[in-house]
């Protein structure tokens, strides 16, 4: 199929033999490769070539001959390509359906090409062993056996992989007609229900989404009851590589809340001795520069509690105290896993991940309830919120950031 709006007054016969076959089939302008130009393992060796040799344009009726219809064959074969590439646009699909229901040629399909065999039927009358019969009996006997059919199982036993697209490009200069339309396939139809189903499912995903981010917004602010600000509050905060800036970022939002100061308590768990990049000090250091304590890990007690991983022995520094800035007061306490001796030198010096961060505290609430054994770390930091005047056991509400 070709898009000659370009081409049609760029043809050298005239634009007006172009327009008239515009929305047509112009097939018979251009004549097919001749067999005799044919591979020799296509043919038949006891059939004469000799008048099939000169490419002819064999679908001109009596019409065509009387007004002198031009013969294009010097586009012979794939040769109208040559000339028309560049206006190719597609190839003529047919339905198996809709080939069923014609009668204006006789095909047959391979692979799922379709093949205009007619002008070979005619020349053979339907037999094997027609003395005009000029390609090989195995081309011959498939065509006869399956016209009107698809043949690509016949031909796939006829040929092996290796050998059988040599026999199928004979049969595309000699009959290529167009391909079969696989768009009403079953299993193409299955996997684009599949795809919109998925894609509505993905779409509803996103508009609920859009709704909740809505109502969210729109809701009314809640209100904090007196009775709820006499209840205690820990907010955690995991760190591991933070720089200054995030750091003070997160402190002054719990700051900054509205949550009574003699009620709420901060909690920064740094996993390990790290230093971020582009940071001239540890994330434990810069927090002590932030909060306004000291710290002095040579000297400092580091308390040992067990971990998950493969390390199951770490230790850690505890800090506590109170932060003031702007009128506002902020109790907190910083626990700085430092590892173990062996470790201590190392670029990551404690680090066990911030799951086990989250484990440590609530490990710490679990055995506090049930009444459990505490390690030395569990120790320190209940020493530490005792010292702020906050009961672990008061602790009423977690938010982690």
């Amino acid at each position: 199929i070709y898009d000659v709006k370009k081409f049609v007054d760029r043809h050298t016969g005239g634009a007006d033999s172009v327009r008239d076959f515009l929305g047509m089939d112009a097939s018979k302008l251009f004549p097919r490769t001749p067999p005799g130009d044919l591979p020799g393992k296509c043919l038949n060796p006891d059939t004469s070539l000799r008048n099939l040799t000169k490419p002819k344009c064999t679908m001109f009726d009596e019409v065509d001959h009387l007004v002198g219809t031009p013969c294009h064959d010097f586009a012979t074969g794939n040769g109208v390509d040559r000339f028309m590439g560049e206006y190719r646009r597609g190839t003529l699909a047919y339905s198996l359906g809709a080939l069923r229901s014609q009668s204006d040629f006789n095909w047959i399909v391979i692979h799922d090409t379709v093949y205009n065999v007619t002008s070979y039927t005619d020349l053979i009358k339907g037999k094997e062993e027609a003395p005009t019969a000029y390609l090989n009996e195995k081309l011959t006997k498939l065509i006869i056996n399956r016209l009107n059919m698809d043949a690509t199982d016949i031909f796939t036993q006829l040929y092996a992989p290796e050998v059988a697209k040599n026999y199928q490009m004979c049969l595309d200069h000699l009959f290529f007609q167009g391909e079969i339309d696989t768009r009403a396939d079953p299993v193409c139809n299955a996997f684009n229900t599949v795809m919109y189903a998925m894609l509505i499912l993905v779409a509803s995903i996103l508009v609920l989404q859009c709704l909740c981010s809505l109502f969210y917004v729109a809701r009314k602010s809640r209100t904090l009851t007196a009775e709820m600000v006499k209840q205690h509050v820990m907010v955690m905060i995991p760190c591991y590589n933070e720089g200054d800036k995030e750091l003070r970022k997160s402190i002054k939002s719990v700051l900054d809340t509205e949550y009574p100061d003699d009620n709420k308590v901060m909690l920064i768990c740094c996993d390990g001795m790290i230093t971020g990049r582009g940071e001239s000090c540890s994330t434990p250091e810069t927090i002590a520069k932030i909060l306004g304590y000291n710290m002095d890990k040579a000297r400092d007690t580091a308390h040992f509690y067990r971990c998950i991983g493969a390390n199951t022995r770490n230790r850690a520094f505890v800090y506590h105290g109170v932060h003031k800035k702007d009128g506002r007061e902020l109790k907190y306490v910083v626990i700085a896993k430092c590892g173990t001796s062996k470790e201590r030198s190392s670029a990551r010096a404690g680090n066990r991940g911030k799951r086990d961060s989250q484990l440590l505290l609530l490990g710490l609430f679990n055995r506090v309830h049930y009444g459990r054994e505490l390690c030395d770390l569990d120790i320190a930091i209940c020493r530490a919120l005792n010292d702020l005047e906050v009961s672990i056991e008061d602790l009423k509400y977690l938010m982690t950031i």
